[in-house]
């Protein structure tokens, strides 16, 4: 069984996020196309004619050496192949999705970002457009968060592998992180061996020299038969595509510039601005350590340049055939930064596309949930003061709290009305008379919100709340990949459910196992 609601409803998005969603005129010059189906082959048309034979041919070589490289054994990798070479075809794009490379996939999210974009894959094919799309995942190969992706969760505790600071993600040698295998192994005792995800990943650090590619084995093997296609864009043929870009951005900082007038405009509509710029915004890669660039200003086109997270998605957008990016929140806001830029070097800016925010449950915890006498918005945006007055509605007699407030616009009435030294008198008794009553009233009231009843109701709903819907604790970012797969079976659980539901736009589903 399958729930879901708009992510706005449950007060899980924020400002920019919600203008975006709503297609509001304030953002409107920071969006390209709307996230639609039409927005989709709008975006296409554009990118046929800024997107070369050329450029597909120099990716399709790249895509096919780094599949063929894997060397997977007993995998079915047809539909991947078929779809890299369908990329030679001018009215094939990608839709893209991406993240950095987490140990054992990280966070439950990372799963969840590429369900979201196999299933904007199949709902754009099954469109009447002439064109087609197929899913590409990009690793963050060149990233060197080492802290960010080395811990992995599981039974609550993190587990870390100690990998070489300096040096890119990607590069990193598998064998570091043999020793965090064992952990694991001990922590989870004979279930280690029953458990899939944990022996793919096990696998792939054993068998793949570096994390790049050790990743990018665990992703073909859990999204082959989606046809699923893995880019490692630290490559040195790619990266002439931008070499125009990375010439000036070194010497005159282009980014930075416009990245000042964007954030004086979201400031002034109060939008949170995602991502600082930072000089050149490009860092050097010498012998796999990624650097600051030493002399600002200065560009030399032997050196290989890495852009940061402000020009990482110009480079993805120079070359790919993509007319859609799915990421979180967070990744949208400071997309919709980006457009500017885009405009500068010429480059299409694609759709983009907040992806689904999920959460597996089990049956009895998703009833706790749904028949809890507050509706499921309601809890997402529990308000403690709001619920008083309702709870206390439901348990004085009915009519009482309207009529304590009739009887002090009686009295007060009385006073205004009269002048007579008869009726003031009279009118002091009757406040004496309200006075005690509130002073009851309040007592009554006291006694009620301090009563098991009000109490466990509170207890449950914060209870609820924090479970579902706090934004600090949401599921999919404090349980692992690994946690998921084993206490939900998250791959089969979101295969059978998630992937047959219709498509939606920044929903969060709510799914029973």
């Amino acid at each position: 069984m399958i729930h879901h609601w708009p992510l706005k409803d449950l007060g899980l998005t924020h400002s920019i996020i919600d203008a975006y969603l709503e297609g509001k005129e304030s953002i409107r010059d920071y969006i390209a196309e709307q996230p639609t189906i039409e927005g989709m082959n709008k975006t296409a048309e554009v990118k046929k004619t800024h997107y070369s034979k050329q450029q597909r041919e120099t990716l399709v070589e790249i895509l096919q050496v780094q599949l063929d490289d894997l060397a997977i054994p007993d995998l079915d990798l047809s539909e991947s192949k078929q779809n890299i070479n369908s990329l030679l075809k001018e009215n094939t794009f990608t839709i893209t999705t991406g993240q950095q490379l987490h140990l054992f996939l990280g966070p439950g999210y990372f799963i969840n970002k590429i369900f979201t974009c196999i299933k904007l894959v199949q709902k754009y094919n099954e469109s009447d457009s002439g064109n087609r799309a197929i899913p590409l995942f990009w690793m963050a190969s060149e990233d060197h968060d080492i802290e960010e992706i080395s811990g992995v969760e599981l039974f609550g505790s993190i587990q870390t592998a100690k990998l070489e600071k300096g040096k890119i993600t990607g590069e990193q040698d598998t064998r570091q992180i043999l020793t965090l295998i064992q952990e694991l192994e001990t922590r989870l005792g004979d279930e280690a061996n029953d458990a899939e995800f944990f022996q793919i990943c096990k696998t792939a650090y054993l068998s793949q020299p570096t994390l790049s590619k050790a990743t990018a084995y665990i992703i073909y093997k859990l999204f082959a038969e989606y046809g699923i296609v893995v880019i490692d864009a630290n490559d040195a043929k790619l990266k002439q595509q931008m070499d125009s870009v990375f010439k000036t951005e070194s010497i005159q900082q282009i980014t930075t510039t416009i990245q000042k007038e964007v954030k004086s405009v979201f400031d002034a509509k109060k939008y949170h601005y995602q991502v600082m710029p930072r000089g050149t915004n490009l860092f050097e890669i010498d012998k796999s350590n990624r650097r600051s660039i030493a002399n600002e200003g200065v560009y030399d086109a032997a050196k290989d340049y890495s852009p940061n997270a402000l020009l990482r998605p110009l480079y993805q957008e120079q070359i790919l055939p993509n007319i859609t990016y799915v990421g979180g929140m967070a990744e949208v806001n400071y997309w919709l930064q980006l457009k500017p830029i885009f405009e500068y070097y010429h480059i299409p800016y694609p759709v983009i596309w907040l992806r689904d925010t999920i959460h597996l449950a089990k049956a009895k915890k998703v009833n706790q949930l749904l028949k809890h006498h507050l509706s499921i918005e309601e809890i997402a945006r529990f308000d403690e003061v709001s619920f008083q007055s309702q709870y206390l509605a439901e348990e004085l007699p009915k009519g009482l709290l309207e009529q304590m407030d009739e009887s002090g616009q009686i009295i007060k009435g009385i006073k205004n009305d009269t002048d007579s030294e008869v009726w003031t008198n009279l009118h002091n008794q009757f406040e004496a008379i309200n006075i005690a009553l509130k002073k009851e009233f309040r007592g009554l009231k006291k006694e009620l919100l301090a009563g098991k009843t009000y109490e466990s109701s509170v207890e449950t709903i914060n209870k609820l709340y924090n479970t579902y819907f706090d934004k600090q604790k949401l599921q999919e970012r404090s349980l692992s990949s690994l946690s998921l797969e084993l206490n939900f079976n998250q791959n089969n659980c979101l295969k059978e459910e998630y992937l047959a539901c219709p498509m939606q736009h920044g929903h969060y589903y709510l799914i029973e196992n």
